[in-house]
């Protein structure tokens, strides 16, 4: 599923901080396959059924579809959270220096 490489971790969202979605839906999406095999063994193998519920998730591509939509936006929302971020430490420094 990963080519041999390392898995990767599924990132989760910081109750805080709710612009970290961003992380998380990119890399949900980025290994959607492999998320959706993982869970479908699992369901199948050891009969959990925390993986059945998330494997159900998985299929239904609507699912899919609401992260493919979201991905773009909250990337957007981030970038604009960083850029204000930037221009408020360019203030505090001016500030300091004056």
């Amino acid at each position: 599923m990963n080519d041999g490489d390392e898995p990767l971790k599924i990132v989760q969202a910081c109750r805080t901080r709710w612009l970290s979605l961003e992380i998380a839906v990119s890399s949900i999406v980025d290994q959607w396959t492999e998320f959706k095999a993982h869970f479908e063994m699992a369901r199948r193998t050891e009969k959990c059924y925390a993986a059945e519920v998330l494997y159900g998730m998985y299929e239904n591509q609507i699912n899919l579809g609401y992260l493919l939509f979201l991905r773009p936006i909250l990337a957007d929302v981030l970038k604009v959270k960083k850029a204000f971020e930037t221009k408020m430490r360019i203030k505090q420094s001016c500030r300091k220096t004056s």
